[in-house]
């Protein structure tokens, strides 16, 4: 057990799942911190060997990357969606919104989910 402030080894992975068939298509363990904002790079350069063409839509945690590396991606043509976990004031801000502020999307695709929806908590 490593003492206060002191950090443990940890191990990086990234892995890409096909929105399709959510089949794992990309997997790479040995990833180091100085590299983990280019993996994204990498796997796109990956896609690009295996299928031809570059990815369509990539989705991702918004830590994974830096925005040098969302430029590049952007330059590429390839586009991409980060995500992000909310805090609590930003949740409660868009609690106090009244239901006219809000607007209602359908995303096209099979299955459930297709209409999202904000709960309160």
């Amino acid at each position: 057990m490593p003492k206060r402030s002191q950090r443990t080894r940890a191990v990086l992975t990234f892995f890409a799942q096909d929105h399709t068939s959510t089949e794992m298509v990309y997997a790479n363990a040995e990833i180091t911190k100085a590299e983990q904002a280019r993996e994204i790079i990498a796997f796109a350069d990956y896609w690009q060997a295996a299928t031809g063409t570059d990815p369509g839509l990539l989705v991702f945690d918004s830590q994974l990357t830096t925005y040098t590396v969302l430029n590049e991606l952007s330059a590429r043509g390839i586009g991409w969606l980060t995500l992000r976990q909310r805090g609590r004031t930003e949740l409660a801000g868009l609690a106090a919104l009244p239901a006219s502020a809000w607007t209602h999307a359908t995303i096209d695709r099979s299955g459930r989910y297709r209409r999202p929806t904000c709960t309160k908590t």
